[in-house]
């Protein structure tokens, strides 16, 4: 399991536990500290985007149009 914790706030509950003398789980958040990780890039997906076509090029099925323009189904 992977928390992603402020340094800071880590370092606070670091001291907590070492004034609790808690050594065990101090050590085990001392070891689980990954310096070279870094947080993925979060990417905004568009709700409305250009590679999804219109809707003027979607064929309608079951639909026709007279030649007075009225719309009736098939």
């Amino acid at each position: 399991m992977y928390i992603e914790v402020d340094k800071k706030i880590l370092q606070e509950i670091i001291e907590l536990l070492t004034s609790l003398e808690k050594t065990t789980l101090v050590n085990a958040l001392n070891d689980a500290i990954d310096e070279d990780y870094s947080p993925p890039v979060i990417c905004k997906k568009e709700f409305y985007s250009d590679d999804e076509g219109s809707a003027t090029d979607e064929e309608l099925c079951g639909v026709s149009v007279d030649d007075k323009g009225f719309w009736s189904l098939k």
